[in-house]
């Protein structure tokens, strides 16, 4: 059984209960070239493309800019909450799909992964293209997925 938690972007509200405003840093997604580039990559001999999926991906990454307050579902309540209350209120720690700044904060979290290990950014044109030189390796980060050209290692 699979779930994912959301902020519904289409009714968030301020404190006053005017349309909420956000930083949005928003995401960058790669180049239609980058692409391709990978694309073509993976036409070369003993090269092998991979794709996947970051589990829980924007909930990596904390929510910074302007607080944001969210109602949780009752199904997310911890049990000494029941009867108690009728609507919580809680301080949003964690970037929530659904949240405008959240795939920009990912993003930025997901590079700074990348690049403190083996991973340098290919062209300051290409946003989330990285390459690694050991293995000639290029990947591509989409906001919550990655594709990766690889040489396979014989």
């Amino acid at each position: 059984m699979k779930g994912r938690s959301v902020l519904l972007g289409d009714n968030v509200k301020d404190q006053d209960f005017n349309w909420a405003e956000f930083c949005e840093p928003g995401s960058s997604p790669p180049s239609i070239e980058a692409a391709k580039a990978l694309d073509a990559m993976w036409s070369l001999p003993g090269y092998k493309v991979k794709t996947g999926d970051a589990r829980g991906a924007y909930t990596q990454s904390l929510l910074r800019g302007a607080d944001t307050w969210v109602t949780l579902p009752e199904n997310r309540w911890p049990k000494h909450w029941k009867g108690k209350t009728r609507r919580p209120v809680v301080k949003l720690v964690l970037a929530l799909y659904g949240h405008a700044d959240a795939g920009g904060f990912w993003e930025e979290h997901c590079e700074e992964q990348l690049l403190s290990v083996v991973f340098k950014r290919l062209a300051e044109e290409w946003q989330g293209v990285f390459w690694y030189e050991k293995t000639r390796s290029m990947l591509i980060v989409y906001v919550d997925d990655f594709k990766l050209a690889a040489k396979h290692q014989e």
